[in-house]
């Protein structure tokens, strides 16, 4: 299950710069690809991920970091799966793609970089 560290790691990495270093592009791009998925289907991602972290989490030196990621990214998918569908057009739609800052999307950029080396050197 080594490999899950380094596949989820290197995505992390690779979408975080992106975001950081072309904050407006990733913005248009990412709306573009994630606004069409319907959105209990897209809930559905961060809870795979975050099972899979917590079966590849003996793999890391920090089993304790790589097993609280896999959790939040469980309850994240779970949340967004019971979130009605009028705050997920308030909150996500309406906050997330159109009035959060480029501040604010550099900073979860640079959030993935960390926790995408965190996994990668498995630290």
């Amino acid at each position: 299950m080594e490999w899950v560290l380094y596949v989820v790691g290197g995505l992390w990495i690779v979408c975080g710069t992106t975001i950081v270093l072309y904050t407006e592009t990733a913005r248009r791009w990412l709306s573009a690809l994630f606004r069409p998925v319907p959105f209990k289907i897209l809930a559905f991602v961060p809870m795979a991920v975050g099972i899979l972290l917590m079966i590849a989490a003996p793999m890391s030196h920090t089993f304790w970091l790589v097993e609280i990621v896999g959790a939040l990214g469980v309850v994240k998918g779970l949340l967004l799966l019971l979130l009605p569908k009028s705050q997920h057009q308030q909150w996500l739609s309406a906050w997330w793609w159109e009035r959060a800052s480029d501040v604010t999307w550099r900073f979860s950029g640079l959030v993935g970089v960390i926790l995408g080396v965190f996994l990668v050197l498995r630290l």
